[in-house]
């Protein structure tokens, strides 16, 4: 049997209803589906049955990490020998599960060519016809991929350092390359799948800080970890510890107040936040220190008087994810910024 695993955080109901009602006309019936939130803002109203379990994350106050969901339901949830990792933009063909289990018969692993729709497409009934594709993917894109349970197990799961969006997909096809298995490129016949047009995720980021978490050039980083893991010869990247998800709604520890200058930043985010008891809870507010007026500013530097120096907002916020992706992601955490977006509230414990 296969399961289906999706996963997404805060998109719009209408998409979500596209993709499971796909899944629901398949002629082939034997799969599941497993659906994970990864702590949208507010959880979908969907009803779990034979086929069909929704997950709910808490983890509203962190990045969103497409591997720690895909490794939390192959490590906690997944008891099928064949699974498929899916897209929530993906509308798919009737004959869809047909063709992976035939393709299995010839195949360890594969993955599909994906039309993509041009934007307000909407009548599901002909959205496999080519007058409504914008463009269709080539080999390179490896998102939409098939791959035995025991295999991706084997590599330890998908790399939990790629935060937010961007080289995980081409991570697991080179890393099963590395062990002999060699993914097929289906892009015969019929298109299978159809992808729901949006804005691409990279433009949307701005270079002003949001309440919606985000870190500048993120992907890059991503890229740069693909392309060490492929160096090194990394099979699997996780070690032992992987497939964990850790709920921040329990930290309760009072707050320490630290303004932006340099020096105390650095203090708190490349030393303290590293040296912390196991079990010990932190809770930090970061803000901008109130400004010197102009003439303030003026005497002090008529009189040689030095200033502080310090971070902006925007610069501790990427400072800090850093941080979390690079060594603290395994810990109960929780990041957000209130609505006037002039401060950063960081929760952790160190487990």
């Amino acid at each position: 049997m296969i399961t289906i695993i999706t996963t997404f955080k805060n998109r719009e109901l209408e998409r979500v209803n596209k993709h499971l009602e796909s899944l629901t006309k398949q002629i082939n019936k034997n799969f599941k589906i497993v659906f994970i939130d990864y702590g949208s803002d507010i959880p979908l109203n969907i009803s779990n049955n034979n086929q069909l379990q929704y997950f709910y994350l808490e983890v509203k106050n962190q990045p969103f990490n497409k591997s720690k969901a895909i490794n939390y339901v192959i490590k906690n949830i997944v008891d099928t020998k064949f699974i498929f990792i899916a897209d929530v933009d993906m509308i798919f063909a009737p004959n869809f599960i047909d063709k992976c289990y035939e393709l299995s018969l010839e195949y360890q692993a594969f993955y599909f060519q994906v039309a993509y729709l041009k934007p307000k497409i909407s009548d599901c009934k002909n959205i496999f016809n080519p007058i409504n594709f914008s463009n269709l993917s080539n080999e390179s894109a490896t998102g939409m991929m098939f791959f035995k349970t025991k295999d991706i197990v084997r590599l330890g799961g998908y790399d939990e350092f790629m935060h937010f969006y961007g080289a995980e997909d081409t991570d697991v096809f080179l890393r099963l390359k590395k062990i002999g298995i060699n993914a097929y490129f289906y892009n015969e016949n019929n298109v299978l799948m159809a992808h729901q047009w949006h804005k691409k995720f990279i433009e949307s980021y701005t270079k002003k800080i949001s309440q919606h978490l985000q870190l500048s050039e993120v992907w890059r980083l991503n890229q740069i970890k693909k392309n060490n893991n492929r160096d090194c010869d990394i099979i699997n990247v996780n070690g032992d510890n992987w497939g964990n998800i850790h709920s921040n709604d329990h930290l309760k520890v009072n707050f320490v107040e630290v303004f932006t200058y340099t020096e105390y930043i650095d203090f708190w985010l490349f030393y303290k936040i590293h040296n912390l008891n196991k079990g010990q809870e932190i809770a930090l507010v970061f803000r901008e220190p109130i400004e010197d007026s102009f003439l303030k500013k003026y005497f002090k530097k008529i009189l040689n008087i030095s200033t502080k120096r310090f971070y902006t907002l925007k610069q501790v916020n990427d400072l800090l994810l850093l941080q979390i992706i690079s060594h603290l992601h395994n810990n109960p955490y929780s990041i957000k910024l209130n609505k006037t977006c002039d401060q950063i509230v960081f929760r952790m414990q160190k487990i």
